[in-house]
């Protein structure tokens, strides 16, 4: 099957580029010095998550779906990287009891007395992770919070629970400007894990995981000494928004939504094209920087770009003369989403695409 006959909207990889963007995170975290428990929730397939991993083979997920899903694939060593809802318990529970190494997130006392109940319950130890907050603001508690300090203490003590160390997510990375803003987040990243770390291993608390990770901070780091592992997920896809804030090129961008063209207008130079929303997402991309605002770029023509999305269309305007001998009714277009995560996870399979054919179809897990 070639490009011309995959039914539109469609979920492409580039595998070429997809396995360009592997390497190079495995090259960074090599050159960083930690392990690389890469996060699975912006594609949620076994054929990526089996790709990416390291020796270790250790991955992060954002879903208890997700952490079954590869566990039945045969990876066990998994971080589930949200904090847990208590009605969650009893599934992480099996999890472990099957043979899962599976860490939990916690960052608020209140979350312990569920967890060494249902601990004592169904006979299981379950492995912990604090949660720090590294400037990001949306979850965590701060590396100075005396609860935070209390509640590794707490875990260390119980019988139940097993503290394995601490995480944080710089996600205000994704605010950035560009690559200098990028290593100070970075920066602040590793410093607010490790002064935690510090604190709790100074009164006798061990701290074997030391985790870190967001696209923008694993590409732009300058140094990770004292963490022990990082977490990024997109730069396997990458995206229009990961290119305009500096994390990559659009050359980069591994993943694409096909769509095809429905409509014309030269009067306003504009095509519409079968993909709205729904395949796209509604992520406006970078609005902190002063650009052009958009859905999405079509990929190999930077002057085309969609301005305006409903729920199946999509508005594609050109910033120079549209040619519409090319761009006319019944061609394809391949369009770079701003944001790759969302997008994916509007499809139920994904075209993995060699030389302009399709050599393979991969299926993403689904559900929470």
């Amino acid at each position: 099957m070639n490009l011309q006959e995959i039914p539109t909207p469609a979920f492409m990889i580039e595998l070429s580029v997809l396995r360009r963007n592997l390497d190079f995170m495995k090259s960074r975290a090599d050159t960083l010095g930690v392990k690389l428990r890469p996060h699975t929730k912006t594609h949620k397939t076994r054929e990526i998550a089996l790709l990416q991993m390291d020796s270790t083979r250790s991955i992060t997920v954002s879903t208890l779906a997700e952490a079954e899903f590869f566990f039945q694939a045969g990876i066990t060593d998994i971080t589930y990287a949200v904090p847990v809802f208590p009605d969650k318990l009893d599934r992480i529970s099996q999890l472990v009891r099957l043979g899962a190494d599976l860490k939990i997130l916690v960052d608020h006392p209140s979350v312990l007395d569920f967890l060494g109940k249902k601990s004592k319950e169904k006979g299981t130890e379950l492995k912990t992770l604090i949660k720090i907050d590294c400037g990001y603001g949306r979850a965590g508690l701060s590396p100075q919070s005396e609860a935070a300090f209390r509640m590794a203490v707490e875990m260390h003590e119980s019988n139940h629970l097993s503290l394995q160390g601490v995480l944080t997510h710089a996600g205000q990375s994704y605010s950035c400007k560009n690559i200098k803003e990028i290593s100070q987040v970075a920066s602040d990243e590793r410093r607010a894990v490790i002064s935690f770390s510090e604190k709790i291993k100074g009164s006798g608390i061990p701290c074997p995981i030391i985790s870190v990770g967001s696209t923008p901070t694993a590409t732009h780091a300058e140094s990770l000494d004292g963490v022990t592992e990082l977490r990024p997920g997109c730069y396997i896809f990458h995206d229009k928004f990961q290119a305009d804030i500096g994390t990559c090129s659009l050359e980069d961008c591994a993943a694409s939504v096909l769509a095809g063209i429905i409509g014309v207008y030269p009067e306003r130079n504009q095509f519409m094209v079968d993909t709205g929303a729904l395949a796209l997402s509604k992520d406006p991309g970078p609005t902190h920087l002063d650009q052009l605002q958009t859905y999405g770029i079509v990929r190999g023509c930077r002057d085309l770009y969609v301005s305006s999305i409903s729920q199946e269309h999509g508005i594609i305007t050109g910033t120079r003369p549209i040619d519409f001998s090319i761009f006319r009714i019944g061609k394809k277009v391949s369009i770079i989403p701003n944001h790759c995560c969302l997008a994916s996870a509007l499809f139920p399979e994904y075209y993995v695409i060699q030389e302009q054919e399709v050599t393979d179809t991969w299926k993403p897990v689904r559900g929470w």
